[in-house]
Parts: structure tokens; C-alpha cells; sequence
């Protein structure tokens, strides 16, 4: 890449982001700010945030459509009770009453984390993603992706909250990682990508902050927009893109065009984790994981819910929980989001156990449909526990929870064979892979 195509894709970053289209809550937040609509900036942070966690699988009308109403219910004024909350237009795969309740749930932590970024004048943007999935701020359903937005919106929209964007990230999933590689700017072959600081990774950012020092986000937005759906506006498809009309269409040099460069480079046993922006590859296993696969199944049979200090790391059952929210050895306080399963491996007996555990929404469930059978690879499903499609599951399929991702994969890789033959991973939550839905 010479300078003079190097001042061209700049130009045509700086183009896209002065030109594009501005979001729907974008207008709206402003037009409420020309009427006065927000009393302070802890109002205007947490409508911010609202929008941007319902902003996910969806489109950004209907996000707003629902914002609209909860700020007509005087979200910003006080905490709603769930009969003052209007039934909410739902997420794809979700019923708008889950929705409506899971948005119940979580509006004391939206609170919580508005008050948090509202202390301070000035924040670092990688900082601010920091303290957002951190465990005692982090939001239910405004994951990496929604987290991302949210800081950029606080960024433009809030004047008077300061935030450095030079340490923005640009979040790295498929979309991202194949319009790069057709860009020259990376080689699936040679710069995979497994985490933060894999090769991949180090490139891409290091090449968005030598274009756009202080707003290396400037590329976020242009690059994974370009490989969406057609239905989406996006050109960059998986195999055979369509160049015309690509805003890179002039100076893209067309390469790995015959195949989709993320499957090649991006690394599939990725570790999922709910703390961190970033998720990295497990690069060794312990002894403990070793000796999973030799323990028997029936061996876990009882599945505890459990509640676990994290400060002190002491375990409470349910019914302490219930009875104090107050860790009993530090006096800590215990917060939902310390819930667990206090199991490595186990066989799951009912219904009512799967659908507990995708309540919880932690760990993996393997659908097993036909062991080690001939379709393996098209009905063994290994999913994340709060994936859409767990519940719909038939109950008289076998089933097997897992609390991590590594020990999943170490067993199913010994006792049910490759994957991708034998078994495989569900393609919507896409278990231990970094990729985020658009």
C-alpha cells in the first residue's frame, strides 16, 4: 500500500462518516435536547444507554420505537415498576414480553452505570468499555458490540462529557476481518486472529490509528457495514462479493474474492467470557480439564445454583441469597450478576433444568442429538446456555451442560469425535467464536 492509495481510503472514511445517513436515535436525542427534554447529564447518559442495549437484532427504528416509550413511562425519572412499562417490540427470536421483562430487569444496572460515568468529566474510551463489562456495572444484553455504540454516541452526543477516542478499538468479527483481507490489509493465511494482540488484531488497529490518530473508530463503522447482508446494504459477501457500488470499490484490489477470508483466519476455539471486551484463546488446559473427560456423567447429578462474593470468592446457595444480599464473610454486596453454577460437567434430567440454566445464562448445553450417529454434524449442536434456540429444544433430546468453553470442546473432541463431522457449533450465538450479530 503506497501513500497516494493510502490518502484515498482515507479520504473515503472521512466522506463516509461526514455523508452517512445520521442514526434515528442520533435525531431524536438531539431534537429532545433542543426541547429541554433532559434535566442533567445522568439523563442524558442513561437514554444513551438505553437505546443502545435495545439496539441489537433489530433495526434502529425499532430500538428507537422502544426507547420512545419507556422515556413517555419516565424511565429517566425514577425506577419503573414492570406494570408501568408498555409491552416492548422485540428482538428477533424473542417474545415481546420476555423482552419487556428482561428490560425490567436490568433498568436498576442502566442506572447504576449512568451514575457511574456521570461522576467523571473525562474518560478514556477503552476505560469507560472497561468499566462497562466489568462485573459490578456490567448491563445484561448490552454486550461488546452495543457497549461500543453506546460509547460512541456518548462521544458526539454529550458535549460536555469529555472522552478520548485515540484508544478506541475497532471490535474484530467476521465482517470486520473479511473486508479487511479483501483490502489488502491483512493475510488470512499468515495474520489469524484469536484475541486481543494476535496478529490480525495488532494490523488492523495499528492501521486505523496511523489514518485516524485521535478516531481510529472512524473505520469500525465502514468496514463491517460493507460486509453485511445485500439486504443490509453490504457488498462484501462471503464468497464472490459485489463490488459495484462498494464505497472501496475504486481502490479495493479484489483479493481472496473465491472464499470468506474469516473462515480461513479467524481461529474457532475462542474463549467467551461475560468480563471482558475482548475474548482470547485458553492456550493451555489444566490438569483439572484433563480429567473431566474421565469422570462419569451421572456423576453430577444435582445442579446448584449458586450466588459467589467477588471479593472474598465465598459461595452462597440460593437461600441465602434470598434471605441477605450481603456476602457472609466480607459483607460484600451480592449482586445477580454473581450467579453461577457450581458444576463443571452434568447430564440434564428435565425440562425445567434446561430451562433453569438458560435463565441463568451461563455456561454451554449440547443438544445430542445422535451421539455418535451419521448426523451428527447437522443435529449435534453445541450452544451458549442463554442462546434463543436452548428452550426450543425438545426436552427428550439428551443434553449435557458445560460451565466452560474449553472443557466442552476437550470432551466432545474425545467422546463424540471432529467437529464438523460429528457435532458442531449453533450458528446464531456462535459458542466461543468472537463474532457479534449485526
Amino acid at each position: 500500500m503506497d501513500d497516494n492509495w493510502m490518502d484515498q481510503f482515507r479520504v473515503i472514511i472521512s466522506r463516509y462518516n461526514d455523508q452517512r445517513m445520521s442514526d434515528p436515535f442520533m435525531s431524536w436525542f438531539r431534537e429532545q435536547g433542543r426541547k429541554g427534554a433532559f434535566a442533567n447529564n445522568f439523563e442524558r447518559i442513561l437514554i444513551i444507554l438505553i437505546d443502545a442495549r435495545f439496539d441489537q437484532q433489530t433495526t434502529a427504528e425499532k430500538a428507537l420505537e422502544n426507547t420512545k416509550q419507556v422515556f413517555k413511562a419516565g424511565v429517566l425519572k425514577k425506577q419503573l415498576e414492570r406494570s408501568e412499562i408498555p409491552l416492548l417490540v422485540p428482538r428477533r427470536r424473542m417474545t415481546a414480553e420476555k423482552w419487556t421483562n428482561l428490560f425490567h430487569s436490568a433498568t436498576s444496572r442502566l442506572r447504576r452505570l449512568a451514575a457511574k460515568i456521570g461522576e467523571r468529566k473525562e474518560w478514556d474510551a477503552e476505560e469507560l468499555l472497561s468499566c462497562m463489562s466489568s462485573t459490578y456495572y456490567k448491563v445484561p444484553y448490552l454486550g461488546v458490540k452495543t457497549s461500543r455504540l453506546a460509547v460512541r454516541w456518548l462521544h458526539e452526543l454529550v458535549s460536555d462529557l469529555k472522552i478520548d477516542m485515540s484508544s478506541f478499538e475497532i471490535p474484530i468479527d467476521i465482517l470486520v476481518y473479511r473486508v479487511a483481507s479483501r483490502l489488502g490489509l491483512i493475510d488470512p493465511h499468515n495474520d489469524k486472529y484469536y484475541g486481543k494482540g494476535s496478529p490480525a488484531d495488532l494490523k488492523i488497529q495499528s492501521f486505523a490509528k496511523v489514518l485516524f490518530p485521535d478516531n481510529p473508530w472512524f473505520l469500525d463503522e465502514p468496514l463491517w457495514s460493507s460486509g453485511r447482508q445485500p439486504s443490509k446494504g453490504g457488498h462484501c459477501f462471503p464468497r464472490f462479493p459485489d463490488h459495484k457500488g462498494c464505497i472501496f470499490e475504486e481502490i479495493c484490489p479484489r483479493k481472496y474474492v473465491d472464499f470468506d477470508p474469516a473462515e480461513t483466519g479467524i481461529e474457532s476455539n475462542l474463549k467467551t467470557g461475560s468480563k471482558s471486551t475482548t475474548h482470547y484463546r485458553r492456550k493451555c488446559r489444566t490438569n483439572e480439564t484433563h480429567k473431566l473427560s474421565r469422570v462419569p456423567i451421572k456423576a453430577h447429578k444435582d445442579l446448584p445454583t449458586i450466588y459467589i462474593c467477588r471479593k472474598c470468592g465465598r459461595k452462597h446457595s440460593k437461600q441465602e441469597f434470598k434471605e441477605s444480599r450481603f456476602c457472609r464473610n466480607c459483607g460484600t454486596w451480592l449482586s445477580r450478576s454473581s450467579l453461577g453454577v457450581d458444576v463443571h460437567m452434568k447430564l440434564l434430567e428435565s425440562q425445567a433444568e434446561l430451562e433453569e440454566l438458560h435463565d441463568l445464562g451461563r455456561g454451554f448445553i449440547y443438544n445430542d442429538y445422535s451421539g455418535l450417529g451419521s448426523y451428527g454434524k447437522d443435529f449435534n449442536v453445541l450452544h451458549e446456555a442463554d442462546c434463543v434456540w436452548v428452550p426450543k429444544s425438545k426436552a427428550s433430546i439428551r443434553k449435557y451442560f458445560f460451565n466452560d468453553i474449553d472443557r466442552a470442546i476437550e470432551w466432545l473432541e474425545k467422546n463424540r469425535g471432529k467437529e464438523g463431522k460429528n457435532w458442531k457449533r449453533c450458528g446464531t450465538c456462535k459458542p466461543g467464536i468472537y463474532s457479534h450479530k449485526r
